[in-house]
């Protein structure tokens, strides 16, 4: 699929991203119960936490295609998973459920910045042959 070690590197990157943003998508629902008790919040507002990462996501899939194409895959690359990340990880300091709800929605701009140039960078690096089973490792 690769010919050299940073060509791996890149692979072995983006596919650790997608290991971190499955995690990431998964980890919210388990602790609904925690946040509705220590929010005190309904649970409209708990729905609202998971359609803010699906719509962050969606708006940002074309824009991050756009950008990857002017910048380069590599840089929005590396700014989609820091947005990812660092909204992520300022989940935990959250007061409120709009708050996290804010933070998951730039969580998932993140990842759809992070996903059409991760496609790209798989193509890009895979043999002709070994292509459709690189964009399935980029998109499920």
């Amino acid at each position: 699929m690769v010919e050299d070690s940073q060509d791996s590197l890149a692979v072995g990157t983006v596919l650790a991203n997608r290991l971190f943003y499955s995690i990431n998508w998964f980890s919210i629902p388990p602790i609904f119960y925690l946040i509705a008790l220590d929010l005190h919040a309904p649970v409209s507002g708990l729905g609202l936490i998971s359609s803010a990462f699906l719509v962050g996501i969606g708006l940002f899939q074309v824009p991050g295609a756009i950008l990857s194409s002017r910048f380069g895959a590599r840089s929005i690359c590396i700014i989609g998973m820091v947005l990812l990340s660092g909204s992520a990880l300022l989940c935990a300091l959250a007061t409120s459920i709009d708050l996290i709800a804010v933070l998951r929605f730039f969580s998932g701009n993140g990842h759809g910045a992070l996903l059409p140039p991760s496609i790209a960078l798989m193509t890009k690096l895979s043999r002709a042959g070994g292509r459709a089973s690189s964009w399935g490792s980029t998109t499920r």
